[in-house]
């Protein structure tokens, strides 16, 4: 992506925040926000720490508070904006992850998630899809 690349998509980003509509993203490969440390288990299921929403709830991987998505009461997002560096979190709903300070989706080609057992499995370089 070039920086005029960059500059449209930040134009079109800003007309679609003043119209309300939502727009498509281009998941990233790298993001140097994700923790070095990360809980290898995932507490899907669990509710929302603020307010108890069972439904699009996101865990933290900095921390793992749970929090419900800026589509139910915006919670994770205000848990970031409080903490400015918890950036990057697991979504229940699909588990994919997304990083705040970036805005975008982060993956991963190898897969994370065992399927033998209910933890979760994070790749040596960091980089995360599940």
């Amino acid at each position: 992506m070039t920086s005029d690349d960059a500059t449209f998509a930040a134009m079109l980003q800003q007309q679609f925040n003043r119209q309300g509509n939502g727009f498509a993203v281009v998941p990233i490969t790298t993001c140097p926000h994700i923790p070095t440390a990360i809980t290898p288990k995932a507490f899907i299921g669990s509710p929302c720490k603020s307010c108890d929403e069972t439904q699009e709830n996101w865990q933290c991987l900095t921390c793992d508070t749970v929090r419900c998505s800026r589509y139910r009461h915006g919670h994770m997002l205000e848990h970031f904006e409080q903490t400015q560096d918890h950036a990057v979190c697991l979504s229940y709903s699909d588990l994919s992850v997304w990083c705040f300070i970036c805005e975008n989706y982060v993956v991963n080609e190898e897969s994370c998630l065992d399927q033998n057992v209910d933890t979760l499995v994070i790749p040596k370089n960091r980089l995360s899809i599940l």
